[in-house]
């Protein structure tokens, strides 16, 4: 942990690299829950937030792994997934 000057806060060393694969487009897709509350009642606009979660979260998945070691992360997706899968294979 590194302590903050002056804020007796504790943060975490930023390390390059280290963050949630795809998280970026995550957050963009979150909305399009909205489209499922607005589907009913309001079409226009659920079809409008829809087109933009969309957009956002395509975008954000573009852009993102520009800012991370992506190599090394899908190289760590890709052992989990083997590990996970083994797992359930064998019962």
């Amino acid at each position: 942990m590194i302590l903050r000057k002056g804020t007796g806060k504790r943060d975490a060393p930023a390390v390059p690299g280290r963050c949630f694969p795809a998280g970026h487009a995550t957050n963009g897709f979150a909305f399009i829950g909205g489209w499922f509350a607005l589907r009913a009642t309001y079409p226009k606009a659920a079809r409008v937030v829809l087109v933009a979660s969309l957009c956002v979260g395509g975008g954000m998945g573009v852009l993102g792994p520009t800012r991370m070691d992506y190599p090394g992360t899908i190289a760590t997706v890709r052992a989990v997934a083997r590990y996970v899968g083994d797992l359930l294979a064998q019962g």
